[in-house]
């Protein structure tokens, strides 16, 4: 298990930080022009964890966020619902190998 970033060789340049946080979470800090972005990215437990692992996940996910320069563009991406419903009337997205997930629903 691990978050990351599929970055072009066109934009390496720009990168002026990245940092595994954790397991579920990274972030990327990339140079602009003008003003420079923070994007943090994670997956969040899913509803077959336990609750105390969902919490860790979502505490040190705003942590991450708070922890990025105030003059940065903060941008939060990943799959925060890494489960989604397995209802017949989604199957055509889903797939039949999907399991129902409750988190922030």
């Amino acid at each position: 298990m691990g978050t990351g970033f599929l970055v072009s060789k066109r934009i390496n340049h720009l990168i002026i930080d990245f940092k595994p946080l954790t397991p579920r979470i990274c972030i990327l800090r990339i140079r602009r022009k003008f003003l420079n972005y923070s994007i943090v990215n994670g997956h969040a437990a899913t509803e077959t964890s336990d609750n105390e692992e969902m919490d860790g996940v979502f505490d040190a996910l705003e942590r991450t966020y708070d922890i990025s320069p105030r003059n940065y563009i903060k941008i939060a991406i990943g799959d925060i619902n890494a489960q989604v419903d397995k209802e017949a009337v989604n199957f055509h997205m889903t797939g039949k190998y999907s399991l129902t997930n409750n988190n922030g629903s």
